[in-house]
């Protein structure tokens, strides 16, 4: 072939198309997801594994490899790996966790081919999201697994004591999105990781995405419940889907203009001025970084971000901006807490000696006037909602 010659890329079979019996075409198959199916009458025992799958089209099947073949095809494919499939039986998928949507599920066999691919075309996460108002209409009936996305809400970590002596932790949150919230509730090692996930996160509530969760109803509400090694628990994840659904959210959130600047700055702003505080420059806190109450005499030079978001706040109407196991007050020592949505705000402070990043709330930025000696009346526009009284 020439060095001008064009290579038109394979084409490969549509998972949409298979039908019942051998499915005798060529896939190019991401594995999205891939768990131990143990015998309910043997737990320890392996059944099967099974697997979500992929294609370029966004299609999802589900696919197993039975017991007596984990020799020969287990340790071939890895979660996350595109491959190249061939020569697989088909069947309809009566296990007890649908994967998917396909009323049928890939079966390997002894004549199965199976080829990595370097194929970079095909979704890497796949999620297929649904928002709480297609959660709240679904009932315990429905079996297939789903994919949630929302902001944190509410949290509460749960203790479970049964007649046996045995104890189950498990942790019990809400999640919202635009239009309305939901229960969610995590069980097993799941309970771990949301801790360790939680702990190390960004100021402000965060988003979680459950992917591969399954629809249980409990005390007559629906309930959005992990499936042990099923379920992948994100928590502020960096993916396409995140960042869009954020992105609708702080639209949503500046149409709320009354929500906005709600924390009562004669109780957020508690120093007592009537002890001495020192002075510093500030070239001698970026020297020298201390934790403390310090006085700078310095100029706001410019608000380069107005960050929107949702903030835990209290009972006392401090916002907690450390999450340790939850959300905890060190001043009045509540672990509830209310959604409130606020501004962050970004700016530059300069005085003589230097310029810094500096960042507040809203309400904090309430009783600050700005003066400009250029424009003495500023334009009402120049302040965005968070600003409002």
């Amino acid at each position: 072939m020439s060095s001008n010659e064009v290579q038109i890329p394979k084409l490969y079979d549509d998972i949409m198309f298979i039908k019942g019996g051998n499915a005798a075409g060529e896939y190019q198959l991401r594995v999205l997801r891939k768990w131990s199916v143990f015998n309910s009458v043997f737990p320890g025992n392996v059944e099967s594994v099974d697997m979500v799958m992929i294609d370029m089209n966004g299609h999802k099947i589900q696919a197993t490899i039975p017991n007596l073949l984990l020799c020969l095809f287990d340790n071939l494919i890895d979660e996350g790996n595109v491959y190249v499939l061939s020569n697989l039986s088909v069947t309809y998928n009566l296990h007890e966790i649908l994967g998917s949507y396909n009323r049928y599920m890939l079966v390997f066999n002894v004549n199965t081919k199976v080829n990595l691919s370097s194929s970079s075309s095909i979704a890497h996460y796949g999620m297929s999201l649904i928002g709480s108002d297609n959660v709240l209409q679904l009932s315990e009936r429905f079996k297939y697994l789903v994919d949630v996305i929302g902001v944190i809400t509410f949290i509460r970590h749960n203790k479970n004591y049964f007649d046996d002596g045995t104890i189950s932790t498990t942790v019990s949150f809400k999640l919202t999105d635009h239009r309305n919230s939901y229960d969610c509730e995590l069980c097993g090692d799941y309970v771990d990781l949301f801790r360790v996930l939680m702990e190390n996160q960004p100021l402000g509530l965060p988003i979680v995405v459950l992917q591969f969760a399954k629809i249980t109803m409990q005390q007559g509400s629906i309930v959005v419940q992990s499936v042990d090694h099923v379920t992948r628990l994100y928590v502020n994840p960096v993916i396409p889907e995140s960042i869009q659904f954020k992105t609708g959210l702080i639209l949503a959130l500046n149409q709320t203009r009354r929500l906005l600047g709600n924390c009562p700055t004669d109780k957020s702003v508690g120093f007592r001025f009537d002890v001495s505080y020192q002075f510093k420059t500030i070239s001698e806190l970026m020297d020298d970084p201390q934790t403390g109450i310090f006085i700078v005499n310095a100029r706001i030079v410019d608000m380069i971000e107005l960050n929107p978001w949702w903030y835990p706040v209290c009972r006392c109407d401090i916002i907690v901006e450390s999450y340790l196991g939850a959300y905890f007050c060190e001043n009045c020592h509540a672990t509830e807490f209310s959604a409130v949505p606020k501004y962050r705000v970004k700016m530059v402070l300069e005085d003589e000696t230097g310029a810094c990043f500096i960042e507040a709330y809203d309400h904090v930025m309430l009783p600050i006037s700005l003066v400009d000696p250029n424009n003495p009346i500023l334009p009402e526009a120049f302040f965005p909602r968070a600003f409002d009284s």
